[in-house]
């Protein structure tokens, strides 16, 4: 990225801080009498254990990690008839008893709404992510690849948009995301920084009480800072359109038809800019009060400046829940444009995966659960590599236990597995033990 262009993203960045003060202050200044306002204080205390076995292109190697973690934590909450604003703040020292290697991490977040009127609302929410842990983004607009000895990074996430109801069961939503990733290791064979700008804008109108249409859109453009010695032009633009049609004729069953379209289109010469159209008809229906299924299917068409190539999607979706126990299971086939893993890994990807999660409560406060997740990839416009496959498997199970009002534990052990035409296979164990504690400091 040229120095000006981040001059000015710095200099944005920089205003929008002022902004949200100023939201905050309008938000504080009204209905004071009506507030509630609380303050949580907590902490946790953890020990994340993890063995690698990997075997690639310099051979066979193990990685091993065993991480002490403290974090103290700090919430306030404010809340009226109107709105609400909610301030959270983390930060906690790490260290890596086998690779002797010391660390702070931080996560802060910042959400803010309020109703000007019954039917119009506007608000925003800033989440900040100063680690080395990729799965604390996996929840975001912008997931990052997950690996092993990942190097550290800071991510900034920045989200406002307005709301506006016209109509019983009408309303519309337009937004703007403004993220950053800026990574540590940005030398040779090392990571790619990027900014993300995403606007949307959604719009939901209930013909009647069974029928209704739904029409969202985005246009996302991306800014990338490759890795030193390398002069890939990874800048991107997408747009991305979907249009739903629904109809619910009783309280158990439910139908719709949708049209999703989606395109990338790369700076870079290198690589191919992408369409692609998907037509779904689908539904879901409540067997009974404790079981139901959700199901689509359909046609999906890609579109490159070389090739055509015509494929499906579809998924099926099975749900269980019991006094005690609930079960979740599924089955997917689709296609996911993937630009920003902050591995330098673009394009369109082709997959097809299985999920299962089941969980029970043991007694109050006990509880067990497991997981089970299959997931085949096949990308074909990867720079540097031919097209290529790839599967990883995972596996979780774990116990949770609450205790003495403030106090929580939590135990799980994970293994996962990656096997890929690129000669990058792993096997991973993982073993984590927390317990945390969180109460009312105080309360008006």
């Amino acid at each position: 990225m040229k120095n000006g262009n981040r001059q000015l993203i710095i200099m944005r960045f920089s205003l929008i801080p002022i902004g949200t003060l100023l939201f905050c202050l309008s938000l504080t200044t009204s209905s004071v009498l009506a507030r509630q306002n609380i303050v949580i204080g907590g902490l946790t205390v953890s020990i994340d254990t993890s063995y690698r076995k990997t075997d690639d292109d310099t051979g066979q190697s193990t990685q091993n990690k065993e991480t002490l973690n403290i974090s103290p934590l700090l919430v306030i909450k404010s809340t009226s008839g109107r709105d609400s604003i909610e301030a959270s703040f983390s930060t906690g020292a790490s260290y890596d008893v086998n690779n002797d290697v010391h660390n702070l991490n931080h996560t802060a977040s910042l959400a803010a709404y309020r109703y000007f009127t019954r039917h119009w609302q506007a608000g925003f929410t800033e989440a900040y992510v100063r680690s080395d842990d990729p799965t604390l983004l996996a929840d975001t607009a912008t997931p990052l690849t997950e690996e092993f000895g990942r190097k550290r990074y800071w991510n900034n996430q920045l989200n406002l948009y307005t709301d506006y109801a016209y109509g019983k069961n009408r309303n519309w939503k337009l937004g703007y995301l403004f993220g950053v990733l800026r990574n540590d290791d940005t030398g040779p064979d090392g990571y790619e920084n990027f900014d993300l700008h995403d606007l949307s804008l959604e719009i939901h109108h209930g013909f009647t009480a069974f029928w209704s249409l739904s029409l969202s859109g985005h246009y996302i453009m991306g800014y990338f800072d490759p890795p030193e010695g390398t002069t890939d032009a990874n800048n991107v633009t997408e747009h991305q359109a979907s249009l739903t049609l629904t109809s619910i004729p009783n309280t158990r069953t439910s139908y719709f038809f949708s049209y999703n379209y989606a395109d990338s289109h790369y700076d870079a010469s290198e690589r191919n800019n992408r369409y692609l159209h998907d037509l779904t008809a689908g539904g879901q229906y409540q067997m009974s009060p404790r079981t139901g299924i959700s199901y689509g299917g359909g046609i999906s068409h890609e579109i490159t400046s070389s090739a055509e190539n015509w494929g499906g999607n579809g998924y099926l979706e099975y749900s269980y829940t019991f006094k005690h126990s609930s079960i979740q299971a599924g089955v997917a086939k689709g296609y996911d444009l993937q630009n920003f893993t902050g591995t330098g890994e673009q394009g369109l990807v082709e997959y097809r995966q299985l999920s299962a999660t089941a969980n029970y409560r043991f007694a109050d406060g006990l509880a067990g659960d497991i997981s089970l997740s299959w997931r085949d990839e096949d990308r074909d416009d990867a720079l540097n590599t031919s097209p290529y496959n790839q599967t990883t498997y995972s596996a979780t199970t774990g116990l949770s236990y609450s205790f003495w009002s403030w106090y929580a534990a939590r135990l799980y052990y994970t293994y996962s597995e990656q096997r890929s035409d690129l000669n990058t296979d792993y096997n991973e164990h993982r073993i984590f033990f927390s317990i945390s504690m969180q109460m009312d400091m105080l309360k008006s």
